[in-house]
């Protein structure tokens, strides 16, 4: 894992959760930049979820299928299994097969300001519920992107692929889920679909831009 000096690693102890920060996308909107790559504050997007969600990790990786792009962050890599690149989903499943904690969780590259707390909560979430996966909720929608997934779906995500799917949704429908809503911390998950949202994004973080 890479060393980050975070302000959140002195009160937190490791929980049996690894994570993928998913960032295998191809990014057209921006040019097909690697989004996780995008400078926010001064920092890639990724750095910001290495700072704020790695005190919490057992094991921590990188979803992306340009390796050589990120290679100065040190982090694992973990590529696709599928040649076809279908989306976020096989990114988890490399993730899933992986996975050596009991729990996965999976930030997208493009939502830096997630709640630091996201990691002990959602796990609160889930042993309340006894759910096998769940999905973050803002209070208004689900975050489908931010899940925690007990490892042993691997094997159920896989024959959702092989079949064709390409859904998160879609696959949520077919196991045992539920939602864990973090109504209190709506803005965090604040994403970077364009570039319009990433400048509106540095100008609150960073008094002197523009």
């Amino acid at each position: 894992m890479v060393p980050i000096l975070s302000p959140f690693a002195a009160t937190s102890p490791p929980l049996p959760i690894a994570a993928v920060i998913l960032a295998g996308g191809r990014a057209s909107r921006f040019g097909g930049a690697h989004k996780g790559l995008l400078p926010l504050a001064g920092r890639p997007l990724v750095a910001h979820l290495l700072e704020r969600h790695s005190p919490w990790l057992r094991e921590l990786w990188l979803s992306c299928n340009e390796p050589l792009a990120y290679a100065a962050l040190g982090l694992p890599t973990l590529p696709d299994l599928r040649p076809e690149h279908p989306g976020p989903l096989a990114g988890v499943e490399a993730a899933l097969v992986r996975c050596g904690q009991p729990w996965l969780l999976t930030l997208p590259c493009d939502t830096p300001l997630l709640p630091p707390d996201l990691a002990p909560r959602l796990l609160a979430c889930a042993e309340q519920s006894g759910a096998e996966a769940l999905v973050a909720h803002d209070g208004v929608r689900a975050q489908n992107g931010v899940l925690l997934l007990r490892r042993e779906l691997a094997p159920a995500l896989s024959r959702y692929l092989d079949g064709g799917g390409h859904s998160i949704h879609g696959w949520l429908a077919q196991v045992q889920s539920s939602s864990c809503t973090l109504a209190d911390a709506v803005d965090a998950f604040t994403n970077i679909n364009t570039q319009a949202d990433l400048e509106a994004l540095r100008a609150r973080l960073e008094p002197t831009h523009g």
